[in-house]
């Protein structure tokens, strides 16, 4: 089993998670350790019984790309992960849970007792840092079609409906699945092409989860007109209002609803632009002259407001604001499973919420079969 291959992948894997917030309602939970799920994996998977290429030279012959629904029947009793320390070692070597470790072609290969132990153990490296992975024997359906050149619909059945894949286990067992497959065909016969590794498929939609808040911030977001940017005493106001309370997002840029020419463009490299495009410019810091700028610009311009951001109650600012809340909250869901990663999350709401209230949540899902392994929340009520 050759599974040096898999350590460029592990490398991408072990960035982590990376969020990204609106102003209003937003989160981004990206998983990366779907990269193992929906991208080829060049180790190669293994298939239960005979799958050597038949010869048949008698019958038509087909090959071609087909989307299966299958089955996950099962993990083996086994995970791969490419480094730990030797604390993690000694720990995995003194878990009831563990049969033995092994090194295996620079990978540390974990023999566990259980089956039903794998899943746990795969969320318990993830918590450290790693992305171990497994084997799963995966249940076919029974027949696969393509469509030759004609478009004529071309129906086989597999000869062997059980393959076993490398991948991470973080769909549970019993779950049906969208699965991309390279097939052979051979007569009535199709076979799973060994040289194309398998790969799942993801799928986007709506969703409503439930949600517990586990903790809220309060912030106010105060819009600070374009030419009074410069006026903000950031210095004063942490001093005022402690450290790490206040953030000022300092914007120099103006923008074009009509996009402009490439001749405006050129003339439009004024002495206080610094930057210039079809749709944007950003202007010199100092620059502060509305009416000049309009009258350069011809008078169609969008200036960019500052936002400058107090996570305390302030007082004596003057500047319009937004309050806005940033909620931890605890997802929960009867109808799906959810990644331990976006169990809990974050996200902004213009709304305040009690600690321990309930409220609904609804996002965006990157499914894949029922198990929901990334979010982007849309609505908190």
């Amino acid at each position: 089993m050759n599974l040096l291959f898999f350590k460029d992948i592990l490398r991408i894997l072990l960035k982590g998670v990376e969020m990204n917030k609106s102003d209003i309602v937003k989160i981004g939970v990206v998983i990366l350790v779907l990269l193992f799920l929906v991208e080829p994996i060049s180790r190669g998977f293994l298939v239960s019984g005979p799958q050597e290429t038949p010869v048949q030279e008698t019958q038509d012959q087909y090959s071609g790309f087909a989307v299966l629904n299958v089955t996950i029947d099962y993990y083996e009793r086994v995970l791969y992960v490419s480094a730990i320390n030797s604390s993690f070692t000694d720990k995995l070597n003194s878990d009831e849970r563990v049969d033995s470790v092994e090194l295996v072609e620079g990978f540390y290969q974990i023999n566990l007792k259980k089956r039903e132990d794998v899943r746990p153990l795969f969320n318990e490296f993830k918590s450290a840092g790693l992305v171990p992975f497994t084997n799963a024997k995966v249940i076919l359906p029974e027949e696969v079609n393509l469509y030759d050149e004609k478009g004529n619909k071309i129906t086989a059945f597999f000869a062997n409906r059980k393959i076993k894949i490398p991948t991470i286990p973080i769909v549970p067992e019993g779950s049906t699945v969208g699965m991309n497959v390279n097939v052979w065909i051979f007569g009535q016969d199709a076979y799973i092409n060994p040289e194309v590794q398998p790969q799942f498929i993801t799928e986007t939609k709506m969703v409503q989860l439930q949600g517990t808040i586990l903790e809220s911030e309060k912030s106010e977001i105060y819009i600070v007109p374009w030419e009074e940017r410069n006026e903000v005493d950031i210095e004063k106001l942490s001093e005022e209002y402690g450290e790490g309370e206040v953030d000022y997002s300092l914007k120099n840029s103006i923008r074009f609803p009509v996009p402009l020419s490439p001749q405006q463009q050129v003339a439009g490299k004024y002495d206080y632009v610094e930057y210039i495009s079809d749709s944007v410019a950003i202007l010199s810091g100092d620059m502060v002259d509305k009416e000049k700028v309009l009258s350069d610009f011809g008078g169609d311009v969008i200036f960019d407001n500052s936002t400058l951001v107090i996570k305390t109650n302030a007082t004596g600012i003057e500047y319009s604001k937004i309050e806005t809340y940033t909620h931890s909250i605890e997802l929960s869901s009867s109808e799906y499973e959810l990644l331990s990663e976006i169990k809990n999350i974050t996200a902004e709401s213009e709304n305040g919420y009690s600690t321990g209230e309930t409220v609904s949540v609804g996002a965006e899902a990157t499914m894949i079969g029922n198990t929901i392994a990334g979010i982007s929340v849309l609505e908190i009520n």
